[in-house]
């Protein structure tokens, strides 16, 4: 009770800390990433009904490519209002020059790249697999009869 009173009591960002959130929200991985996921949702709900027309088909690709927009621009309004909820104004505008920097530009264009690298090099890793295989080594306890 005490924390949600004190929640309550918090101070809403600035104005410029809104603006400045959804600015670095809009530079940041998860704007990158959005796009990819859109086109191979989309291509998966295609997949899925090939009864489509080609002019339905197309109609669904426009429809997702709408409802793509509108949720990503719902997500990255609550990034940026986050950001403006946990930074301060003078790191907001230190993370935004940065962001807006041209090294910054060159790592957002490489992000869907990395990503894809990264998620090929995880293939096959199974956490919880690899917890219980490393807790059996360690106590005995845990491990899968032979």
């Amino acid at each position: 009770m005490l924390l949600a009173g004190l929640a309550l009591l918090a101070a809403a960002p600035s104005a410029e800390a809104e603006e400045l959130g959804l600015r670095l929200a809009r530079l940041g991985s998860l704007a990158s990433i959005l796009p990819v996921l859109e086109i191979k949702e989309t291509d998966e709900l295609l997949d899925a009904h090939p009864e489509l027309s080609s002019s339905d088909r197309l109609k669904l690709r426009m429809t997702a490519h709408r409802v793509a927009l509108e949720g990503s621009e719902r997500l990255l309004r609550a990034e940026g209002r986050a950001y403006a909820e946990q930074l301060s104004t003078e790191d907001l505008r230190t993370l935004v020059a940065f962001a807006e920097g041209e090294a910054a530009k060159r790592m957002r264009a490489a992000e869907p790249a990395v990503t894809v690298a990264t998620m090929e090099a995880m293939r096959g890793f199974n956490y919880k697999q690899e917890v219980m295989k490393a807790f059996c080594k360690e106590t005995g306890k845990g491990c899968k009869a032979k």
